[in-house]
């Protein structure tokens, strides 16, 4: 039972909202005459779930084979506490891809969009699960807050709407901007957290380039754009109902002291379940929006 509580936590179980909760963004938006079975849509959010695991599980083999993660610096203690062996966490990878394969090819027969293109989105996740720490590693060379913001919004939103409805949306595109950003937020504090560890790694990422201070503006900017948006959303369609994501704006107070005195300990996983939360009061709101 030991090993079967680490494989899973080397997953990162945690993060998993920052997958699925847009993907039942592009769910929810799908026009009702599709009516998706219920099966199809556990399956659509299957697929996203193990592609987001094995990039989770790729990261953490990248990182630690590259000396990102180290006994005295890491956050992620999967390998360089001997949780896991490398061969372990390897295998949990390979079998990850393998599951979303047979998972997506359940979604392309039961689908109603064209097999190519639900194949085209898929392998697009599998890409960017791969190049944020292996083949270009985007996230070495200060461009991952980029990549998260399009997989973890535009990406797995029309991955969900195409599956379930047939059709691409410029309208889910846009409407999962606010988680987006939240996710790019968590990443964000993740590195300026980590920024002294990573330069030790002679790794490059954005706060490293921007500096603390303007780190810290653009951190401060992540967290309010939802909020924005909501206010946005309300502005143009008189829907009242919107203010219900918008109420967890009170934590905004004590998160922007924290940034501002740089206490980053901690702050990731607090962004999360911030995120979470927004997440799923926003996934209320358009459930009963007609917009």
């Amino acid at each position: 039972m030991a090993i079967l509580k680490e494989l899973l936590l080397s997953a990162r179980p945690w993060s998993f909202s920052a997958s699925i909760v847009p993907s039942i963004v592009g769910i929810i938006l799908t026009n009702p005459d599709h009516n998706p079975s219920m099966c199809l849509i556990c399956n659509t959010l299957f697929t996203v779930l193990l592609i987001h695991a094995a990039g989770n599980l790729n990261n953490t083999f990248c990182d630690f084979i590259n000396g990102v993660d180290q006994k005295d610096s890491t956050h992620d203690p999967t390998l360089t506490d001997a949780k896991l062996t490398k061969d372990q966490l390897l295998s949990l990878l390979a079998v990850c891809y393998i599951g979303s394969l047979f998972s997506l090819t359940f979604t392309v027969v039961h689908s109603p969009a064209s097999h190519l293109s639900l194949i085209v989105l898929y392998s697009l996740g599998v890409v960017s699960s791969l190049i944020y720490t292996s083949w270009i590693a985007l996230k070495y060379r200060a461009l991952g807050d980029f990549l998260i913001f399009l997989t973890f919004g535009p990406l797995v939103t029309e991955f969900s709407y195409l599956s379930c409805s047939g059709f691409l949306s410029g309208r889910a595109a846009v409407l999962v901007l606010p988680l987006a950003t939240n996710a790019v937020a968590i990443l964000h504090a993740n590195n300026m957290r980590d920024e002294a560890a990573d330069r030790k790694a002679a790794i490059r990422t954005l706060p490293m380039l921007l500096g603390k201070h303007i780190s810290r503006q653009l951190m401060i900017g992540l967290l309010f754009s939802s909020y924005i948006f909501f206010l946005l959303i309300i502005a143009f369609t008189c829907n009242l109902l919107f203010v219900l994501p918008a109420l967890t704006a009170f934590t905004l107070v004590p998160l922007y002291k924290r940034i501002q005195e740089f206490d980053m300990i901690g702050l990731p996983e607090t962004l999360a379940k911030l995120n979470l939360v927004q997440g799923l009061l926003y996934c209320f709101t358009l459930l009963f929006s007609n917009i």
